[in-house]
C-alpha cells in the first residue's frame, strides 16, 4: 500500500509540477555494481551531451547559472573501489560519503554484518579497507564523512550524535592526512537531522551538508552550504530517473516531511 501511494504521489507531481531539468543536479547512490556500469555510462553521456559538467561539492554550491552535476555515493562498499576505472573512463570525480566503523581491516565480522543490516543492504556485504579508501582519494575523488556508524542521529542523545559526526570525520582525517569538509547525514530526510547538529557541523569545519530529500532540485536552499540530492536508480530506465529530477516537490515535502518522488 505504501509503495502504491508513493507511485500516485509521483504521478500527480509529474502532471502538475514538472518543471523540466534543473540547472544543478546532485545525484546520490549507494553501491555501484558491475551490472550498473552501462547505466552509469548512459546517464553520463546524457548529461554531458546536454551541457552539464561533473563537479565537486565546492563548485556545486557556487551559484553561477552553469549546468552542473555532482555524483555522490553514501555508506561504505568495496564496489566503489572496483568502479574506479569506469569513473576514470567517464571523467567523473565523485564524492564518497564514507562510514568508518565497517572498514574491513579494522572492524570485526559482527560489526560489519550489523552495519549492513542497519543500512538495509542486501547485496555483497564487503566494505572498503583503509588501503582501498586511500586509493579512491589518490585517484582524485573527494572523500566526505557520513558519520562513523550510520545511526539515525535524531534517535541518539545529542552527545552521542555529535560523537558520531566528529568521530567519522576524525577517522577519515587520520587515515587520509587531510581535512574532511563535506558531510552527508544518514537516512537523509529533514527529520533525521536538526539545526543544532547542523550548527555543530559548521563549528567543526564542515563546509557542505548533504540531504537525501528527492524532488528538491528546483530550489537553492536558504543555507548556501546545504545540498539536496535525488537518488539515481541504476536498475530503472533513465527516463524514470530524469522524470524524478524534473519534479518540484518542495510543497509536498514541507507539508508531509516525505519525498515527492521515489
Amino acid at each position: 500500500m505504501k509503495i502504491f501511494i508513493f507511485k500516485l504521489v509521483r504521478m500527480f507531481h509529474l502532471l502538475i509540477a514538472d518543471r523540466g531539468l534543473p540547472k544543478r543536479v546532485a545525484l546520490y547512490c549507494h553501491s555501484i555494481e558491475k551490472k550498473d556500469y552501462d547505466a552509469l555510462r548512459d546517464a553520463t553521456i546524457y548529461f554531458v551531451n546536454n551541457g552539464y559538467a561533473f563537479c565537486d561539492m565546492e563548485r556545486y554550491i557556487a551559484v553561477d547559472g552553469n549546468p552542473k552535476i555532482a555524483l555522490t555515493l553514501d555508506d561504505n562498499y568495496y564496489s566503489w573501489y572496483q568502479a574506479l576505472d569506469v569513473l576514470e573512463e567517464l571523467e567523473i570525480k565523485a564524492t564518497f560519503f564514507t562510514n568508518t566503523l565497517p572498514l574491513r581491516d579494522r572492524a570485526s565480522a559482527e560489526e560489519i554484518n550489523s552495519y549492513y543490516k542497519r543500512i538495509k543492504h542486501n547485496g555483497e556485504k564487503k566494505p572498503l579497507s583503509v588501503r582501498e579508501l586511500r586509493a579512491i582519494d589518490a585517484r582524485g575523488h573527494v572523500i566526505g564523512s557520513h558519520t562513523r556508524s550510520h545511526f539515525m542521529l535524531t534517535e541518539l542523545s545529542m552527545e552521542h550524535a555529535k560523537e558520531e559526526i566528529r568521530g567519522g570525520k576524525e577517522d577519515l582525517e587520520n587515515i587520509l592526512g587531510k581535512a574532511i569538509t563535506h558531510f552527508s547525514y544518514p537516512f537523509g530526510m529533514r527529520r533525521h537531522f536538526s539545526r543544532e547538529l547542523m550548527s555543530y557541523c559548521l563549528e567543526i569545519g564542515i563546509t557542505t551538508i548533504c540531504s537525501a530529500i528527492h524532488g528538491m532540485m528546483h530550489t537553492i536552499p536558504k543555507d548556501s552550504f546545504v545540498v539536496h540530492r535525488t537518488i539515481w536508480h541504476f536498475e530503472k530506465p533513465g527516463s524514470y530517473n530524469l522524470a524524478n529530477l524534473r519534479v518540484d516537490g518542495r510543497i509536498f515535502e514541507s507539508l508531509t516531511g516525505r519525498n515527492a518522488v521515489i
